[in-house]
């Protein structure tokens, strides 16, 4: 029984040291969003759980490596080439194979591995294909996906990255000495670790190829440790701690790598005042450059040259400030004025000219009432324009049969017996003048008087009354 157990027990080593793992994808998958990875772990640990869940607020998205015990190495030298792809720098790309080429010759004086060129002419070849597709960075990241998705070109590369980080540890013995586990010294255990193929990368091989491959190219590697220590955070390692260049970002959870990828910074401007001091002035334009201008055309259109805007165009200067209730008029200009009024003063900022002498007015011919659609019921005469105009220095030129007003209703009283003809008490009696305005009985006559009943004016015209006397007489 005895002998029959120790039978079973070399069986189930045996089983184990020959145990494959049916592996299923990518070597290299595609990009994922690292909600994935929350939503992964949503029912483990709570360590794990409050960790993932702060996970997606720095790393927007992972790429799942396989684990078939490489996925360390596959993601540091897959990340590698990403990062030479995302510089666009085909000068770095083509120093990176020049100084790949002068390591090369350490492998074997150094390291000890007596083959490696096979290993090393895969590399430098892809470097060389991705440096000539530099222009068109979509086709080379497609194509260095497909590369490591390659089972031999894959497996040839990931052994140049082993015989690099051997080759790194051997030269530095005295520095990593201390840091190996058993003791045993850096050449027992590149033979026990890094040498072995399928057998997953530890801290000092990290350092190793860190420091051989990164941080020449000016790489910093940083490795996000998703484990159970506590924190709700997860810890983060770094090589170098100086931020030298482009940073390539690993997942490890335990027995595991990914890599992880950041989401695009956003720039937020911050506003810290919104007051501005901004004058804004009022500019008035000079008139006086238009002073050369020949206004004598406008003359001749009917009933222009009496209106009292056109007065200043004589001359044309900036007009005095007064104040809005002397520029308000509250009469308005009848289009029936007479064509032919006095002239009015014209007042000047600049030069004052001598007092003309005085000149008598000329009695006014009759002024026909404005029509009601002119929005005045009575035309204003010269002297009540003149006075509505802004004060001047100039004595005022008054006629002996002129109208004294100053817009008051007391003084609005027309002396018809004096100051203007009488209404000729002629009335025509037809119905077409009945209903025109110009008959006094119309209630839209300005002198409106109703019609007063007299029996001596139906025998005016004769019609009324010969029709009554034939009446009479037939009866």
């Amino acid at each position: 029984m005895e002998d029959q157990g120790q039978h079973d027990m070399a069986a189930q080593q045996a089983a184990a040291r020959d145990y494959q793992p049916v592996l299923e994808g990518l070597k290299v998958g595609n990009k994922i969003l690292s909600d994935a990875i929350t939503n992964e772990y949503a029912k483990a640990d709570p360590v794990y759980v409050e960790k993932t869940i702060a996970l997606p607020q720095t790393y927007s998205h992972y790429r799942p490596i396989q684990g078939d015990g490489n996925c360390g190495w596959r993601a540091i030298g897959f990340s590698y080439f990403e990062k030479l792809i995302e510089s666009g720098d085909q000068a770095k790309i083509e120093g990176e194979v020049a100084r790949l080429m002068s390591v090369n010759p350490l492998l074997s004086t150094v390291g000890n591995y007596p083959y490696w060129e096979d290993m090393a002419d895969e590399v430098l070849d892809h470097l060389r294909e991705v440096a000539q597709n530099i222009g068109n960075p979509q086709y080379a990241h497609q194509l260095n996906q497909n590369k490591w998705n390659e089972p031999g070109s894959a497996d040839s590369m990931i052994y140049y990255l082993r015989l690099l980080a051997g080759t790194y540890l051997k030269t530095n013995p005295t520095r990593f000495a201390d840091f190996v586990p058993d003791g045993s010294g850096v050449a027992a255990y590149c033979a026990n670790q890094i040498d072995i193929p399928n057998r997953d990368i530890e801290e000092l091989g990290l350092i190793a190829l860190a420091e051989i491959l990164l941080q020449p190219a000016n790489f910093v590697l940083e490795v996000v440790m998703l484990d159970r220590s506590p924190g709700a955070q997860a810890n983060t390692y770094r090589w170098p701690q100086e931020d030298i260049g482009p940073m390539i970002n690993l997942l490890y959870r335990p027995g595991h790598y990914d890599i992880l990828y950041k989401g695009m910074a956003t720039q937020v401007l911050r506003v810290s005042d919104f007051t501005h001091n901004t004058n804004i002035t009022s500019e008035q334009a000079d008139l006086g450059q238009y002073t050369t201008m020949n206004f004598d055309a406008l003359s001749i259109i009917p009933g222009f040259s009496s209106s009292a805007g056109m007065g200043g165009l004589a001359q044309f200067a900036p007009p005095p400030p007064v104040s809005a209730s002397e520029t308000f008029s509250p009469v308005q200009q009848s289009p029936w004025m007479s064509s032919f009024p006095e002239p009015l003063p014209t007042p000047t900022p600049r030069a004052a000219p001598p007092p003309p002498p005085p000149i008598m007015a000329t009695p006014q011919p009759p002024t026909p009432p404005a029509s009601i659609s002119g929005g005045s019921a009575m035309a204003p005469s010269p002297a009540m324009v003149a006075a509505s105009g802004p004060q001047s220095s100039l004595p005022l030129r008054t006629a002996a049969s002129s109208y004294h007003i100053r817009f008051s209703p007391v003084q609005l009283d027309y002396d018809e017996g004096k100051n203007n003809f009488p209404d000729s008490t002629f009335q025509v009696t037809t119905n077409t003048f009945k209903n025109s305005i110009w008959n006094r009985a119309h209630y839209c006559n300005p002198n409106f008087h109703p019609e007063e009943w007299n029996p001596d004016d139906e025998h005016t015209d004769g019609r009324v009354g010969g029709k009554r006397r034939m009446k009479k007489e037939m009866s």
